[in-house]
């Protein structure tokens, strides 16, 4: 279900995915009950799931291991780079008049 949830399963209850996937986990903007709670909005899980605490604590220990993942990483360093080369495409123009 997190890896779903990372791709984009998840966008229409209100989940993000990928780097902010991560970024909200993070945060603490997202916890493995909202992400449970969506798969249970899209028809993915029954609603007894949200007692089960460990399935809870499953999903918490999936989320926990995306944010470390080497994948996840390369991913958001691309995107902090692919940001950061478009704040300097945008400025030199500016520089140059």
């Amino acid at each position: 279900m997190v890896s779903s949830a990372y791709r984009g399963y998840f966008e229409d209850q209100g989940i993000n995915s990928y780097a902010v996937l991560v970024s909200n986990y993070q945060s603490g903007e997202l916890t493995a009950e909202n992400l449970i709670q969506a798969a249970i909005e899209s028809g993915e899980l029954s609603p007894m799931t949200m007692e089960d605490t460990s399935y809870i604590e499953a999903v918490d220990s999936q989320l926990n291991a995306l944010t470390n993942t080497k994948s996840y990483k390369s991913h958001n360093t691309f995107i902090n780079n692919h940001s950061l080369l478009s704040a300097i495409v945008l400025v030199i123009p500016i520089l140059a008049h």
